[in-house]
This record gives C-alpha cells, structure tokens and sequence, in this order.
C-alpha cells in the first residue's frame, strides 16, 4: 500500500500543477486579447493615441510573462506570438488602420488558439 500511495500524490500533484498552468496561460492570452480588442474599437474611432496605449499593455502583459510561458509553452508558439506585436504596434503608431485591424486580428486569432491548444481536451491528449 505504502509503493502506490507516494506515486498517486505525486500523479495528483502533477495534475494540479498542469491545471494552474493551463488555467494561467488562459489568463494571459486573454487578458492581452481583450485589451486589443479594446484597442480596435478605439482605432476604429480613430483615437489612435488610445489604441497605441492598449496594445502597448497588451504587450508589456506578454512580455511580463514570458519567464512562465517558456516554462509552459513551446518556444515556436511564445516566439510567434512575440514577432506579432511590434509589427501590430508600428502600424497603430503611422495610423494605419487597415494594416493595424489585420494585424490585430491575427494576434487576437494566435492568442486564442494558443491557449486552445493548451488545454485538455480529449484531442489534445490522444
């Protein structure tokens, strides 16, 4: 009894730790997504000092959290989304719209998949 209880505990620990590590990717990635979204709406009003501000936070957010999200993530994946921002933000800068919507658009897409692909379904497993 006493070989299978230390390795459950450890199983069980192991689960949880995962959880919270899902759950906290989640936390992230949407916490950045609603803010470029926020940040759309005011491109689209044409406050393009506003909308710089947001996706500014939008990415001191993710690069706040890359420590924990290389330890979690696949560097491909946190890399990516990382080339997607300085391009989205040079183009809010030169109040680009068209370009900005787009790029805002795919890294919106990018978080969320990526936080999509983390978590456990019974696709990602098998």
């Amino acid at each position: 009894m006493k070989r299978i209880v230390l390795p459950l505990l450890l199983l069980m620990a192991l689960a949880i730790s995962c959880h919270l590590s899902i759950r906290r990717v989640e936390s992230i990635c949407g916490e950045a997504a609603a803010l470029l979204e926020q940040a759309q709406t005011r491109c689209i009003l044409g406050d393009y000092g506003q909308a710089a501000e947001l996706s500014q936070k939008s990415w001191q957010i993710w690069s706040r959290s890359a420590g924990f999200l290389g330890t979690t993530l696949r560097h491909t994946e946190s890399d990516d989304i990382g080339l997607l921002y300085p391009p989205m933000l040079e183009a809010c800068r030169s109040h680009d719209t068209e370009d900005y919507l787009q790029r805002n658009l795919e890294l919106r897409a990018a978080l969320k998949s990526l936080w999509q692909m983390e978590a456990p379904y019974y696709y990602n497993i098998l």
